[in-house]
Formats: structure tokens, C-alpha cells, sequence
């Protein structure tokens, strides 16, 4: 669940997704970018993989995000102070572990 991501996050990202892709890790992205670029990139990420175990979904739904943190084990996080979607606070509640997205630069 994300409202915008960087591209250094973006990167480490695809790092994470071909990797935990390979051991049967299964991921769901929900949201959408303003920024056109990022969403393509997604899109084509989306296609590399071709994988059934990553979903992305490209519009906020509000009772489809709490069957996700409901279903989660972990939540990657863009920040821990996100103030648009208290992704962490909500996985924390929701018995999933927030995990960090960091950059590395």
C-alpha cells in the first residue's frame, strides 16, 4: 500500500521482489502513483516476473486494504512516519510486522 515510492526504493524493491519471488514469498501492491514514469515501471516489473504470487492493484480500496494487513506476516514500509496511510501503525495493529524500505545510497 503505497501513495508514492522512489526510485531508489523502487530499486531495492525489484532487488527484493526477483529473490523472495524465487522461495514463493507472495506480495500485493496497492495504489497508484502521480507519477507516470513509476507506474510504468511497476507495470513492467509486473510483467518481468509473471509470477502468480505478486499482485499489483492499481486504485486505493479501503476494505481491500484490511484483508491485506489482515493477511500480511510483514509490511515493507516506505517510511515509519508515513502521515497519508499509517502504513506501519495499521500493520502493527493488524499483527503484521513493519518492515523499512530503505535506500541505500
Amino acid at each position: 500500500i503505497f501513495s508514492e515510492i522512489s526510485d531508489a526504493v523502487l530499486e531495492n524493491l525489484m532487488g527484493v521482489l526477483r529473490i523472495a519471488s524465487l522461495d514463493g514469498v507472495q506480495f500485493v501492491f496497492m495504489g497508484a502513483s502521480k507519477l507516470p514514469s513509476i507506474n510504468s515501471v511497476l507495470d513492467s516489473l509486473h510483467e518481468e516476473l509473471n509470477d502468480e504470487n505478486v499482485r499489483f492493484i492499481d486504485e486505493y480500496d479501503e476494505a481491500l486494504s484490511h484483508l491485506i494487513f489482515g493477511g500480511s506476516d510483514i509490511m515493507l514500509c516506505q517510511s515509519y512516519e508515513d502521515p497519508l496511510l499509517h502504513v506501519p501503525l495499521k500493520a502493527i495493529r493488524y499483527g503484521a510486522a513493519p518492515i523499512l524500505m530503505t535506500s541505500i545510497d
